[in-house]
Formats: structure tokens, sequence, C-alpha cells
């Protein structure tokens, strides 16, 4: 069995074509939007069930507004991947 790297070991590859840039942009624009709608209405039973210890959905959606406070998605949007560098601001 593998072993999960420690968080800050792992390496992200964004190589993905610059094509897909503007939909990628529109899914993280869109991301709590369709969050708020997956879990309206939903029991604070069902929200916090975990499944085989892994995260609930609760812990999921704490884990996205931490990283919305750290501007996770401005960051994501910004980035040029022709070029792979953020954008000079």
């Amino acid at each position: 069995m593998s072993q999960v790297p420690i968080w800050f070991e792992r390496k992200f590859e964004f190589s993905f074509p610059v094509e897909l840039h503007p939909n990628l942009s529109a899914r993280l624009r869109g991301t709590p939007a369709r969050l708020e709608e997956t879990v309206r209405g939903r029991s604070h039973k069902i929200l916090i069930k975990k499944t085989r210890e892994k995260w609930s959905a609760q812990e999921h959606a704490g884990h996205l507004l931490d990283l919305e406070r750290c501007g996770w998605r401005e960051l994501a949007i910004t980035w040029r991947p022709a070029t792979n560098s953020p954008r000079q601001t």
C-alpha cells in the first residue's frame, strides 16, 4: 500500500491547456453557489457524517471557506497557463 505524502511535500501540476483556462476560471467562480445548492436543506446529521474516516461534507465546506479566506480562487483565476506564471498586479 502506498503512503500518502505529507500535504506540504505534495507536488501539483497545473499543465492544463490554455484553452481550458476560461472553463477552469468559471468553475472556480461558481464553486460557492454549487456548494450552497448541494448542502442546502441537508440535515446536520448528514453534513457531519464521516464515511471510512474520511472528511465529512461539513469539513470539506469548511476547508473551502478557509481557502477562500486565503484568496485561492483569485489566485487560480488570475493564473496565466500560457506562461505558467501569475499576472503582475
